[in-house]
């Protein structure tokens, strides 16, 4: 096997490619090589590597298990590269800083306030939002500074969390609702409940804390965020755990009221970043004024 440094990166791509289109042809064409020009290089990265990467057929070409461990594992390189040169733009060619941002779409709207409230002018932030485990995949693979996901003790090894923060969550209902006497099974089963979508993290959290209570809620509603369940709750359909920070910045509370229960679901946001690539100084120095307290 070759040392890592004699990998030839272009030929790590156009595997990558290869892979993708399960065809010499095409990828060949998507690059404006020939056919032979580009099966070559895969054979010489085989050859390099020491193990095919490739299963072909007369039909098809698929990757064998080395090839996808293979690119599973590099395919943070390329963002790597392109960090690398974003980050020698910023620091020394005295080009604008920029922060890459992934949010959450578990987060409600109120929590996007506090966070960014002290973030520096001078720095252009990109924000985007997305599902957590897409989250999680972009830092990995370098496509972001970092991301405020739902803590978990499952991030991959190329993730590294920088601070946490924990999210409380309150029982709200609609206003003209009589308050339960107590939060039994017998009051919780009998309710419509509006709940997170199964795949998400936020769903994880309750149902397990309903399971550890012994709570039965029949799920009335699933809704892909909390900004969603409130205005649910005041027309009247149901009830819902929310996030404190998602309460308070509801703007018809005059609708909903809060119920008082005893050690309420507690959820943990991270902000993490990826491990494997150096922390520009403004990058870290945003951190430090995000309300993460």
């Amino acid at each position: 096997m070759t040392e890592p440094g004699h990998i030839n990166f272009y030929a790590v791509e156009l595997l990558r490619l290869v892979a993708s289109h399960r065809n010499f042809t095409a990828a060949a064409a998507q690059v404006g090589l020939s056919q032979s020009a580009l099966t070559r290089q895969v054979q010489n990265l085989e050859q390099q590597i020491g193990t095919p990467l490739l299963e072909r057929t007369t039909r098809s070409v698929s990757l064998t298990e080395a090839g996808a461990i293979f690119l599973r594992e590099t395919a943070a390189i390329p963002n790597i590269m392109s960090g690398a040169l974003r980050r020698l733009e910023e620091e020394y060619l005295e080009t604008s800083k920029s922060i890459s941002i992934g949010i959450s779409n578990e987060l409600s709207i109120a929590h996007i306030p506090g966070l960014f409230s002290n973030s520096p002018e001078n720095i252009a932030l990109q924000i985007s939002e997305n599902r957590e485990a897409e989250l999680v995949d972009k830092i990995s693979e370098n496509e972001l500074d970092l991301a405020i996901v739902t803590a978990t003790e499952q991030f991959p090894q190329t993730a590294e969390t920088l601070l946490t923060i924990k999210d409380p969550f309150t029982l709200v209902i609609p206003a003209n609702m009589e308050q339960p006497k107590s939060f039994s099974n017998k009051w919780v089963s009998a309710q419509n409940w509006l709940l997170p979508t199964l795949e998400s993290t936020a769903a994880s959290t309750l149902t397990q804390w309903f399971q550890k209570r012994g709570l039965e809620p029949n799920a009335s509603m699933r809704l892909e965020n909390f900004d969603l369940m409130l205005p649910f709750v005041a027309l009247e359909r149901g009830v819902a755990l929310i996030p404190r920070r998602a309460f308070s910045a509801f703007a018809r509370k005059h609708l909903v009221q809060k119920v008082t229960i005893n050690r309420p679901p507690v959820r943990h946001l991270a902000l993490i970043r990826p491990r494997f690539s150096r922390v520009p100084d403004h990058v870290l120095d945003f951190t430090k004024t995000l309300l993460f307290s």
